[in-house]
C-alpha cells in the first residue's frame, strides 16, 4: 500500500512541476508580460509559483493524510472467548 502511495506522490510532484514550467513557457511565448496592463498580474502569479515547493507540500500531505499518519485502529473484543 505504501508503494502505491509513493507512486501517487511522485506523480503529483511531476504534475506540480509541469504546471510551473508550462506557466513560465506560456508567459514567454505569449509575450504579454511586456504589456503594462498585465505586469502586476504576472508579477504576483510568478511570486506565488516561486513559493510552491512540491516536496514540502507532499511531505505535509503524507504526514497529515498519508502513510505518515498515526492509525488508531478500533479495539475488538472477542465475545466468543468470554463464554
Amino acid at each position: 500500500m505504501e508503494e502505491e502511495f509513493e507512486k501517487t506522490q511522485h506523480f503529483e510532484q511531476e504534475r506540480m512541476l509541469f504546471f510551473k514550467n508550462i506557466f513560465v513557457k506560456c508567459r514567454g511565448l505569449l509575450q504579454i508580460h511586456d504589456d503594462e496592463r498585465f505586469d502586476d498580474l504576472f508579477t504576483e502569479l510568478q511570486r506565488q509559483l516561486d513559493q510552491v515547493n512540491p516536496g514540502k507540500d507532499l511531505e505535509w500531505w503524507k504526514d497529515h493524510y498519508g502513510t505518515g499518519t498515526s492509525c488508531q485502529w478500533p479495539q475488538f473484543i472477542d465475545y466468543a472467548a468470554e463464554d
